[in-house]
């Protein structure tokens, strides 16, 4: 076992050991968890839109050369 590997699984034993965790979690921690996740599906349909016309054209370019080739 090499030594990064002893050392992850030394590390996640002791995180796993926990009996108590004394933690608050106010609410504005939902409100950024929700904003975190709407911003990153928005991004994603934000780059699915930049790079549709490139998806669309290079399908077409795939097509005609298929049908170029059954026409032969």
């Amino acid at each position: 076992m090499k030594k990064i590997d002893k050392l992850f699984l030394i590390f996640s034993l002791f995180l796993l050991s926990a009996n108590t965790a004394n933690a608050y979690l106010d609410a504005g921690t939902g409100s950024y968890v929700l904003q975190l996740v709407l911003g990153g599906i928005l991004g994603g349909l934000f780059i699915l839109k930049s790079y549709f016309r490139k998806i669309i054209f290079l399908f077409r370019k795939i097509i005609t050369k298929k049908e170029k080739k059954s026409n032969e």
